[in-house]
């Protein structure tokens, strides 16, 4: 992927696999829960190692369409570094925070020394005040860098072929506002887990709706009419 005029742009060789389903892991951190699913096996027992994975295998549909493209996003440059170590012609890695509509194409990172920056957030941090201690660590402000930005919606147009899309919330948009402004381009929710209660922190992932199911959605509210 590259770049052109703040657009996120597929390069020739991505777009080469559109027939193959596109997963993508906003706030992979370090590395994406994800990964193993880029190989031929896809969804094999062995390779699903936590209930995100199997969500995406089960609700998510990915079961019986076999190994995946992965797209995992990241702000945090150290992070990015990380990500990149893995190599799969299914992977590619974008080093960018993804946000609201409203927000500038460059913001501030806010940065925490704890769990190797898991912590990080381009919100401001909340008040220590009163948290337990491993949320107090995690809002303690190590810096802050400028990291590039891309819109969610921006993210998403030039892909047809996203089957799955998983988000890091950290308030910038509530899950209902993520449910509406989604539902509005063919996702629905599948789950959300909780990161930290204490901080509003959390994971959603939301799967592409099929046309046929679409249809069917239409059909049983024209029934109930």
């Amino acid at each position: 992927f590259w770049l052109k005029e703040c657009m996120l742009v597929p390069t020739a060789a991505w777009l080469a696999g559109a027939s193959i389903p596109v997963v993508i892991d906003v706030g992979a951190h370090r590395y994406s829960d994800f990964f193993p699913l880029v190989h031929s096996e896809g969804c094999h027992p062995s390779r699903v190692v936590n209930r995100a994975v199997a969500a995406a295998c089960d609700e998510g549909g990915l079961a019986r369409r076999g190994a995946v493209r992965l797209l995992a996003v990241e702000a945090d440059p150290m992070a990015c570094e990380a990500l990149e170590q893995f190599s799969h012609r299914n992977y590619e890695v974008i080093c960018m925070a993804v946000v609201p509509a409203h927000f500038p194409t460059r913001i501030e990172l806010k940065q925490s020394e704890f769990l190797d920056g898991q912590c990080n957030s381009v919100l401001p941090f909340a008040s220590a005040d009163g948290l337990p201690a491993a949320a107090a660590a995690c809002v303690r402000t190590s810096g802050s860098i400028q990291v590039p930005a891309i819109q969610l919606e921006e993210l998403l147009a030039p892909l047809s072929e996203v089957a799955l899309l998983k988000l890091d919330i950290q308030g910038a948009m509530t899950t209902a506002q993520l449910v509406r402004f989604l539902g509005g381009r063919g996702f629905e929710l599948v789950l959300c887990w909780i990161n930290s209660a204490e901080l509003r922190e959390q994971n959603c992932l939301f799967r592409r709706v099929s046309s046929a199911e679409i249809l069917q959605i239409g059909r049983l509210i024209f029934e109930k009419v």
